[in-house]
């Protein structure tokens, strides 16, 4: 799924554990369907609340495998205070999902920020993206209704050796799939590792981030980086939409509303933003001007490579 595109965002319940608002795959290994937009969300683990299938002879298929599995979700989530699998939902719980959220919701903006972080702090310093992380420090807004937007404080990002061994043979996979996606894009640098780290040590979400060729220079400027902190600080999101005219999709800026148990996207001007005194950079600057691409095609778990005349711009 394009989650540019995605308005429309679920509020954490204990039907899941974690992915409420992500499109996922069927977890049997021989199957790897995909859920597709607008259709029904695959029956999930009633165990553990987090592996989906697409059916019920997948989930008996894939049950030998998945056992070990399921008691590592239930005993980790156990141990760090999410109680799905008991039909609890916990504070916990609802911290980490709404993390999860964030991160999606302002993709863009973080995308921007690496880069920003790189090219301004890093390029020509002959330093191994492969060997270092970049860690954001969050705080949880408790007053934030839970929206998801404005869910967390930025408080600083920090960029330090990454340890090997806290890296999941999985994670190191979808890294090196990455870099074999994109291989053709001669913008394309490297992947960085990002840390989302929050309060509680045991609320993480960790990401890979492409680090591209610096086409706009003039954006590397401090009060560059300190608009897209308000952008995250205000809760301005963007997705695309599509433009008056035509069946083009365009970047758009906004901000989540609440209605019912969920919230939804809804369009707002730049000057609108700025009329109410939250200064933002003009959208074309701010959104991600590469295309997010398809790593995996549909059922397959290697990396579709991009042919060389494959055009990655947005």
């Amino acid at each position: 799924m394009d989650i540019d595109t995605k308005r429309v965002y679920k509020s954490a319940s204990t039907k899941v554990a974690s992915g409420r608002n992500t499109l996922s795959q069927c977890t049997y290994a021989n199957c790897l369907n995909q859920e597709k937009v607008g259709g029904e969300r695959f029956p999930v683990c009633a165990s553990c609340k987090h592996s989906r299938y697409c059916t019920r002879a997948h989930q008996v298929a894939d049950w030998a495998r998945h056992k070990k599995e399921c008691n590592e979700y239930q005993e980790r989530d156990g141990r760090i205070g999410i109680k799905a699998s008991s039909n609890e939902l916990t504070e916990t719980q609802i911290i980490s999902n709404l993390l999860e959220d964030f991160i999606q919701l302002h993709d863009s903006t973080f995308m921007k920020i690496f880069n920003y972080a790189y090219h301004s702090r890093m390029v020509g310093s002959g330093i191994d993206l492969t060997r270092i992380h970049a860690r954001v420090n969050l705080r949880y807004h408790p007053d934030c209704h839970r929206n998801p937007a404005r869910a967390f404080h930025f408080r600083n990002l920090e960029v330090t050796e990454l340890r090997m061994h806290d890296i999941t043979p999985e994670a190191l996979k979808y890294r090196d799939d990455f870099k074999a996606n994109r291989q053709n894009d001669p913008t394309f640098i490297n992947c960085i590792r990002c840390v989302y780290s929050v309060d509680n040590p045991a609320i993480q979400q960790h990401e890979w981030c492409p680090i591209y060729m610096e086409t706009m220079p003039e954006r590397i400027e401090y009060d560059w980086y300190r608009m897209l902190l308000r952008c995250l600080e205000n809760g301005i999101v963007l997705r695309k939409i599509k433009a008056r005219r035509g069946k083009k999709l365009v970047w758009a800026s906004g901000i989540m509303i609440q209605s019912g148990s969920k919230w939804v996207w809804h369009e707002r001007t730049v000057p609108q933003i700025c009329s109410a005194g939250v200064k933002v950079p003009p959208v074309a600057m701010w959104a991600r001007h590469k295309k997010g691409g398809v790593i995996y095609l549909p059922g397959e778990n290697v990396p579709w490579v991009a042919p060389a005349d494959y055009s990655w711009d947005d």
